[in-house]
């Protein structure tokens, strides 16, 4: 079955085949087991059943006289790749197990081949397993990874699955049909938004290029107490802080009044598209405006009206706000997001069969990123630290980490400073 491409299949599909480099559209994923054992012919079994379930999972791309469209295959099942650590000192092992998950995270994922999902599981001895999952973003967003690891648990305890009832090529034709006038509304708004804003934040791309990687950075105990406080400060989500203190950062860091940021939308606004696996997110741009006199406190504020805007016209894609708004870029920019903020919707601990998983955001962050930079703040061992994942070809190491460590002072000012200005000091 062939059927179109959406805009962002569209353009990663275009970027992906310019690009020579690590391929930043794959998504590594690493959760701790414990609490119980996964068996890998089970896990298989699950596998193949989520196949089944998406057709995202067995989708694989094709251009035709210029057009790119998803061309929905057969079922397949995904082997699991099995590797033992058990038996090794607690060092060797974790250097070990770094290497493989670097070895997994480097594997090609090729779009026009398709069958772009991955289960791999490692037995760490008395330390549990690790379990490995990959996928795509041309076929999957950060909502999809929650959405399979609900259908893998419901399908090792062998509950009934069956092909959902919205499939992700009925989100593509539900938004190709919708009302032209409301796309209009929400594009005329962007160019309003976008009107005067850098595109780029001058950051100087490094002669010669550097390895993609991250950096983490830590912030200090106090973060867990943090978001409970901002709610009753602020009335503000904890969202809101974050993407105040990235702006405040970006502010301080190039001396600018106006810089801009992204984060994902998770376009699943709609109650019928909840459980749908595929790229549904778009990149939203935040465009944040800061005067001298401006305090932490106006800048959470001024954020989260900005915030409000900004969802309420995320019904069109990135790549259609870029076509209106025309901004000045080369092959593989990425106007007006070129740092953009991670908020992980896997979080927390989740049940598979007879196992509890914990997630490990260093393994989705470690490759690097598809933009300049990407930040995220995560729980690192118990120790909250903010990670910036970068692009050695378009920032340098001491860069990124100096943008990390603003991040988390600012993060700090809003929390504990929040009347200082945000300019000054």
């Amino acid at each position: 079955m062939y059927v179109p491409a959406s805009d962002l299949q569209r353009s990663i599909f275009f970027t992906s085949a310019l690009h020579s480099g690590p391929d930043f559209y794959a998504m590594p994923m690493a959760w701790r087991v414990r609490g119980g054992r996964l068996d890998a012919q089970s896990l298989a079994a699950a596998g193949a059943s989520l196949v089944l379930r998406h057709e995202a999972l067995r989708t694989s791309f094709v251009q035709i006289d210029g057009q790119v469209w998803q061309r929905v295959g057969d079922p397949w099942a995904p082997a699991v790749d099995q590797m033992s650590f058990a038996g090794m000192d607690p060092e060797s092992r974790e250097a070990a197990v770094r290497q493989w998950l670097g070895e997994l995270s480097a594997e090609p994922l090729s779009p026009e081949r398709g069958q772009l999902f991955q289960l791999a599981l490692a037995d760490l001895g008395d330390e549990g397993q690790l379990l490995h999952m990959r996928t795509h973003h041309i076929v999957a967003d950060g909502p999809s990874v929650g959405i399979l690891l609900d259908d893998l648990d419901r399908a090792y305890r062998n509950r009934p699955m069956y092909p959902a009832a919205v499939q992700f090529r009925d989100v593509v034709r539900a938004r190709a049909e919708r009302s032209g006038s409301e796309s209009s509304r929400s594009l005329d708004f962007w160019a309003r938004a976008l009107d005067g804003v850098p595109g780029d934040l001058g950051f100087t791309p490094p002669a010669p290029s550097q390895p993609h990687s991250s950096v983490t950075v830590e912030i200090g105990s106090d973060l867990g107490r943090w978001p409970a406080m901002a709610w009753d400060r602020w009335k503000v989500s904890w969202f809101t802080v974050l993407a105040a203190a990235l702006v405040a950062a970006l502010h301080r860091r190039t001396q600018r009044d106006t810089v801009s940021i992204g984060f994902p939308g998770a376009g699943r606004s709609d109650s019928r598209y909840t459980d749908v696996v595929g790229p549904c997110t778009t990149m939203i741009a935040l465009c944040s405006r800061c005067g001298g006199s401006d305090t932490f406190a106006d800048l959470v504020l001024a954020v989260r009206a900005l915030l409000a805007e900004a969802l309420d016209h995320d019904d069109v894609s990135y790549e259609a706000v870029l076509s209106k708004v025309q901004p000045r870029r080369a092959p593989g920019d990425t106007p007006f997001v070129e740092v953009t903020l991670f908020l992980s919707t896997l979080s927390g601990r989740r049940r598979l069969g007879p196992a509890t998983l914990g997630y490990l955001p260093h393994v989705n962050l470690a490759t690097g990123t598809m933009f300049t930079a990407t930040m995220a703040v995560v729980d690192d061992d118990g120790q909250p630290a903010v990670v910036a994942a970068y692009r050695g070809d378009r920032i340098a190491s001491d860069e990124a980490r100096e943008l990390a460590r603003g991040f988390a002072f600012c993060l700090r000012q809003i929390m504990t400073a929040p009347e200082a200005t945000v300019l000054s000091g």
